[in-house]
């Protein structure tokens, strides 16, 4: 049976052999070994085909880009492109669903996917995401987050920092796979969530839309957007501007990004998509506050001084050949620039002003990354009913940092005295095999992924920050040198998947995951926070089974998880807010997932028996979900047994109601429900965040023969005044989630 849907035919001649460059010679020869057979049928494996890094080349008639299956669709299709997605749990969620979100708001924009637990962080500097209680969430620190397949962080093996998700604006839907993504992508345990991205338009030469939203707190969004396909060619270029104020004292926030993706189609079997991504973000940082403090006035600051800027530059390459009809190969290179830097007081603690005489810390990191990985798909067997995939891959990533002590608290570039000087490197090979193999309704589908995980630091300078309030930094924090690291790790992986009818799929996956050391165990530029002597690399073994479905008016999963959690890095903390990151023992996570979603007008159209788009399906689609996890978490060996790990709610709630009436009206109304928790791993009274529910109402609405939309929202309606995380150390303590906020805005297009 076919794979994909056929690349259609395209002639570029000297343009696309100067785009070529050294890969010239081998695209030749695969070219010319490809068979020159008619086009097929789509297969059922064929991913959306209007976006993301398998969309097809433009057709020579336009199409509608608004289109969708009749069915409601929730999961990620067997197969899309080089990746095998059957027998993993996944959760799929187009953003064309909701309408518009114009600010990057995770709450708003996961909605739809069960478990993943949303840390909010006040000034939106970055996205801090954890999922089935599996480690902290700060940063995202124990998930890959990925732009079509290319990793986001710094450093996904030694800092996987979320830092940089892209505006959701360029996104057209995002892809969430749980334990089997290890053998997709790389090891992080709690799973990888790909964002896809947005192609070109296929129908129009030029297209151009802009426009702005204006809302609470000073927020400013505003963005552009050019786009089209000429002859051959696709391209599309996206501004986006973001700025508030922030509903806190030094608050504020200021992101820009620029993107520029080219899809060039060289034959009627290979395709180019090159992207440039560009961003720079700018935040205050308002502190930590006591409980005292937070019931007084959420709004206030305690480190009126501090500062966080990123800025980052990702080119990367996507080359995809159909060699045969049942062959495909992607070769993808990668490579980001990226800079941290942070200026913060000295002599901070949990939860306490900062005191105005103390002098600034400058901290810089610099992150170089290169990667590149070379995938192929075969279908072979009769009718090609198996399908063998396989992958290798290297990353190499070299940071610097420095850390300089101010002279004042306002003082941008440390030109007091040096403090730190150190070098990381990593140097990492990867490979994964998977197969799978079908009989009739059955698919069994295992495979193995292999790392080979080289890191080392290199410390020249290291020394305390002494007198906070000014002069020389102090004595040697400790003895310098160098440490370095290789670690062979070897992930087997299995899936398991049964057929019955569109409307229900039983399925079960169990896969081991590992995260390894990273750049800063053993090292933390952190006040208040002390390190343990060693740190040992995690392992996770996950298992998962249940059932999911999906028809014209339905979609459900339901899931049971067994994940245990071997030698998990975290913060154990006191009750003044001091906390001591390390090794804080094994945990056992097990709990169940649901997922259901019922279009009501298509329920009502199919009692009644009208075809679709006739009676009540006629009126649009009213959605109504709910997704639930629920959590049983606890250290079961270690300094912290018995104890319930951090950010691991025994309940996390989403549900709502989303009506859409095609290409005229988008409204939402979504809630968030979170049981308690704490934000440290042995309990501490201090790190106690009470349960909290929060609800947003959103809209959009397009008029003026589709030329002008129309949006607008209010996020936490009921004005909901809850904890949203609690950090440990110096400059740490409750961090509270946003009170009640409105915008509203319009997008012109041309």
């Amino acid at each position: 049976m076919p794979l994909r849907k056929p690349l259609r035919k395209r002639n570029l001649g000297a343009t696309s052999a100067s785009l070529c460059l050294t890969l010239t010679a081998f695209l030749a020869s695969a070219d010319a070994g490809a068979q020159e057979a008619a086009p097929s049928e789509p297969s059922q494996a064929s991913p959306l085909p209007t976006s993301g890094e398998d969309a097809p080349a433009p057709p020579s008639e336009p199409i509608d880009v608004e289109a969708r299956s009749d069915a409601l669709s929730r999961f990620a299709p067997d197969e899309v492109g080089t990746r095998i997605y059957l027998g993993k749990k996944t959760t799929t969620t187009e953003l064309d669903e909701l309408p518009a979100l114009p600010t990057n708001t995770p709450r708003q924009a996961l909605a739809l996917t069960p478990g993943l637990l949303i840390s909010e962080v006040s000034n939106a500097s970055w996205w801090s995401l954890s999922y089935r209680g599996l480690g902290e969430p700060h940063e995202s620190w124990n998930l890959l987050l990925l732009r079509d397949g290319v990793p986001i962080a710094p450093d996904m093996y030694g800092y996987p920092a979320a830092y940089a998700p892209p505006p959701l604006g360029v996104i057209d839907r995002i892809v969430f796979v749980r334990g089997g993504s290890n053998l997709l992508y790389g090891p992080q345990p709690g799973g990888a969530i790909d964002f896809v991205s947005r192609m070109p338009r296929q129908d129009r030469r030029f297209a151009f839309s802009g426009g702005a939203v204006f809302g609470s707190f000073g927020l400013f969004s505003g963005h552009a957007t050019a786009q089209g396909t000429v002859d051959d060619v696709g391209y599309r270029f996206d501004v986006v501007r973001q700025q508030s104020d922030g509903f806190r004292d030094n608050g504020d926030s200021g992101q820009s990004w620029a993107d520029a993706a080219f899809v060039i189609n060289t034959s009627t079997k290979s395709r180019f998509t090159l992207r440039m991504e560009a961003y720079q973000g700018e935040f205050g940082e308002p502190g930590g506050l006591s409980r005292e403090a937070f019931e007084t006035d959420p709004t206030q600051t305690t480190t009126p001084f501090d500062r966080f800027y990123v800025r980052r530059l990702a080119p990367s390459f996507l080359y995809v050949n159909d060699v045969r009809d049942d062959t495909r190969l992607e070769i993808s290179v990668f490579a980001s620039g990226m800079e941290r830097r942070s200026r913060r007081q000295a002599g901070t603690s949990f939860a306490a002003p900062s005191d105005p005489a103390n002098v600034s810390i400058v901290q810089s990191q610099e992150f170089w990354t290169l990667g590149s990985q070379t995938r192929a798909l075969h279908g072979w067997g009769s009718q090609d009913q198996h399908t063998l995939t396989g992958a290798l891959g290297f990353f190499r990533s070299g940071a610097p940092v420095r850390v300089e002590k101010g002279l004042a608290a306002g003082d941008d570039q440390g030109l007091g005295e040096s403090m730190t000087r150190s070098t990381r490197h990593a140097y990492v090979g990867n490979a994964y095999v998977e197969n799978a193999f079908r009989f009739g309704d059955l698919a069994i589908v295992p495979g193995v992924r292999f790392d080979a995980i080289g890191q080392e630091v290199r410390e020249s300078l290291d020394r305390a920050a002494g007198d906070p309030t000014g002069g020389p930094a102090g004595d040697p924090n400790g003895p310098r040198g160098s440490r370095g690291s290789f670690e062979p790790v070897v992930l087997p992986a299995i899936g398991i998947s049964y057929r019955i009818d569109d409307g229900l799929v039983p399925y079960a996956n169990v896969s081991r995951g590992y995260k390894p050391r990273l750049f800063n165990d053993g090292v933390t530029f952190q006040s208040g926070v002390d390190v343990a002597g060693t740190f040992e690399p995690t392992y996770t073994s996950s298992f998962e089974g249940g059932a999911r479905g999906q028809t014209r008016w339905l979609a459900w999963d339901a899931t049971g998880f067994y994940v245990i959690f071997d030698d998990q890095v975290g913060f154990t903390a006191d009750e003044a807010g001091a906390a001591t990151r390390g090794n804080v023992g094994e945990m056992h996570n097990r709990g169940a997932e649901a997922l259901l979603e019922v279009d009501a007008f298509a329920l009502a159209a199919e009692v009644a028996g009208d075809a679709p788009g006739e009676g009540a399906s006629a009126l649009g689609e009213l959605r109504v979900h709910a997704n639930a996890s629920l959590l049983d978490a606890t250290f079961v060996a270690g300094p912290n047994e018995g104890s319930t790990p951090q950010y691991a709610p025994p309940f996390l709630v989403r549900a709502g109601l989303i009506y859409r009436l095609p290409e005229r009206i988008r409204l939402a109304f979504l809630g968030t429900i979170v049981g308690d928790q704490n934000g440290s791993d042995n309990g501490a009274a201090a790190f106690d965040i009470p349960g909290y529910q929060v609800w947003d109402l959103i809209a959009e609405a397009t008029i003026i023969d589709d030329r002008l939309d129309i949006v607008g929202g209010l996020q936490n309606v009921f004005d909901e005044g809850y904890v949203a995380r609690i950090r440990p150390g110096g400059g740490g303590g409750i961090d509270p989630g946003a009170p009640r906020t409105g915008y509203a805005g319009a997008t012109l297009h041309f």
